[in-house]
């Protein structure tokens, strides 16, 4: 007996809630990225398909903005950021991500609050 065939029919997933869990890679072809729990979904809209899903976060993504390209092709690069206190730097390439550079950022306190470093 010849054991069936799985396809994929329809993939599904939220949204992270936070204004700034999304972003938009501009010019023509440009991937829509957006926060999904502790990953990046990269989605072709063209397509209506997922591209991949970015891994590296260990907490809720709260940020993510394409790096603009001045020449006006779209971006193979963007950061995001979660509630880990990292910040992630994504390279793509080939439809394939790579984790280019994480960053740990710390918190300080001052009597007993939490106070973000700033970042300028």
């Amino acid at each position: 007996m010849v054991a069936p065939v799985l396809e994929t029919s329809h993939v599904f997933c939220c949204p992270n809630r936070v204004r700034g869990a999304l972003s938009w890679s501009s010019g023509p072809g440009g991937l829509l990225a957006f926060g999904t729990s502790c990953s990046v979904v990269l989605y072709d809209p063209r397509k209506r398909v997922v591209i991949t899903n970015l891994n590296g976060h260990t907490a809720r993504v709260n940020c993510i903005q394409w790096i603009c390209k001045q020449d006006g092709f779209p971006s193979t690069e963007l950061v995001s950021g979660g509630s880990d206190n990292q910040v992630i730097h994504w390279e793509i390439e080939n439809n394939q991500a790579m984790k280019d550079l994480c960053m740990q950022c710390m918190l300080r306190t001052r009597g007993g609050h939490q106070m973000l470093p700033y970042i300028h």
